[in-house]
C-alpha cells in the first residue's frame, strides 16, 4: 500500500493507537496487530453487538486494504459507513449458533 499524506494507513503500532476509538471490550495492541476477545455475556450486555474498533471515514472515494487473522472466530464483520450500517460484511464461522455464510474466515 502507498503510504503518502493523502492516504490513511494504521498499522496498530502504539503510537498510532489514539487515532482509532475503541469499544465494548477489552482490546490489546501488539506486533502491529489489534485483538479482542467477546463473550456471550459481553455481547448481550452491549445489545447483541461485539466489540469494535472505529477510524475517521472522511474520505468520498477511496480504496480500504485490510488484512484479517482469525484464532478461533465465530464471526467477523467489516462495516463501512457505521450509521445505518450503509455497507456491512459478515463473515460466520462454522456453528450452530450463527447463520452460516460463505466465504468463510480461514482459522488456525
Amino acid at each position: 500500500m502507498n503510504r503518502d499524506e493523502s492516504f490513511f494507513f494504521y498499522d496498530f503500532t502504539l503510537s498510532q493507537h489514539a487515532v482509532s476509538k475503541v469499544a465494548r471490550g477489552k482490546w490489546k495492541f501488539a506486533n502491529h496487530e489489534a485483538s479482542c476477545v467477546a463473550d456471550a455475556e459481553l455481547f448481550k450486555q452491549f445489545n447483541n453487538h461485539d466489540p469494535i474498533l472505529t477510524w475517521p471515514n472522511y474520505f468520498t472515494e477511496g480504496t480500504v486494504e485490510m488484512e484479517i487473522k482469525t484464532i478461533d472466530c465465530q464471526r467477523g464483520v467489516f462495516t463501512l459507513n457505521g450509521d445505518g450500517h450503509f455497507f456491512a460484511l459478515r463473515l460466520p464461522i462454522n456453528t450452530t449458533k450463527h447463520r452460516q455464510a460463505s466465504p468463510r474466515f480461514p482459522t488456525v
